[in-house]
């Protein structure tokens, strides 16, 4: 039997503890209702009738339902075997860059580099799902293995690049070192609803769609993941909604063991030659 004072030793305590997560979860509910209500009042003020939007769509369109990122201040530093004396490397070009001279500056570098023995630069198209153009990018890759005598690969995935070597990362046959970068990459996608999706097909709607966690490649692939902080490129993908855009969600789907970098003072082009040449430098 409970005693009073027992009752009144165990009470206030048990009340506090009640009181606290239930204060929690009604102040999470008020907090998203406030920012439900001005996400809709700033669409109304742009012109959009937000009446039919619902609370899902507008957790999709706002990724609200993800942690704040915290931006690191790690920065890449050279991990490379001087030893090594011959290396290939690999480029994939961005969403729907089929120009052939979009590699020329990162080429001209890794020429001074007497220990490369040869360049695969991949283009793919857009229009196939990320499935096909992974196929096709494994089998370029075997190739490129099968014809040189290489003891590294350096990788450099530009922007959606990136995705598609990540994607194909635990893939990658080879017995050496691959060191697998990428650069400004849409890792996760935007994880939008149908209604935002319009007409996209192929790889460019699976980038709207989302993407779940990479696997992990083999022991022997270290993976960089080099990010913008603010990116208009990554946001104008939300078109009409790109206030509402986080680039660094958009970035946050990191292969498991990998590490991230981040450059608050580039953008999405020039992180391109930034970071390239940090990576081809260190390794001459």
């Amino acid at each position: 039997m409970v005693t009073k004072e027992v009752f009144k030793k165990t009470f206030w305590p048990v009340f506090i503890i009640i009181f606290i997560i239930v204060a929690v979860f009604v102040g999470e509910a008020v907090y998203s209702s406030i920012y439900e209500s001005q996400v809709k009042k700033t669409l109304s003020e742009k012109g959009f009738d937000t009446k039919n939007l619902s609370h899902e769509e507008i957790e999709q369109l706002t990724n609200t339902k993800d942690q704040n990122i915290e931006i690191g201040d790690d920065v890449f530093t050279c991990e490379n075997d001087n030893s090594v004396q011959s290396r290939g490397y690999i480029y994939l070009h961005g969403l729907g860059d089929h120009n052939q001279k979009a590699f020329d500056y990162q080429r001209r570098l890794i020429e001074n580099d007497s220990k490369t023995k040869d360049i695969l630069d991949f283009d793919y198209d857009e229009l196939q799902t990320l499935k096909e153009i992974s196929d096709n990018f494994s089998t370029k890759f075997n190739e490129f293995v099968l014809e040189n005598d290489l003891e590294e690969i350096i990788i450099i995935g530009q922007s959606a690049g990136g995705v598609v070597v990540s994607f194909s990362a635990h893939r990658l046959d080879f017995d050496g070192i691959i060191e697998l970068h990428t650069l400004a990459s849409p890792l996760n996608g935007y994880h939008v609803s149908e209604q935002f999706l319009g007409e996209l097909v192929g790889f460019s709607r699976e980038i709207g769609e989302g993407f779940e966690p990479f696997k992990t490649p083999p022991n022997n692939v270290k993976v960089y993941h080099h990010k913008t902080v603010e990116d208009e490129s990554l946001r104008s993908w939300c078109g009409d909604y790109a206030d509402f855009c986080d680039p660094l969600k958009v970035q946050y789907n990191n292969i498991e063991g990998s590490k991230e970098f981040f450059y608050p003072e580039q953008d999405h082009t020039s992180i391109m030659f930034t970071v390239s040449k940090l990576i081809i430098d260190c390794h001459r």
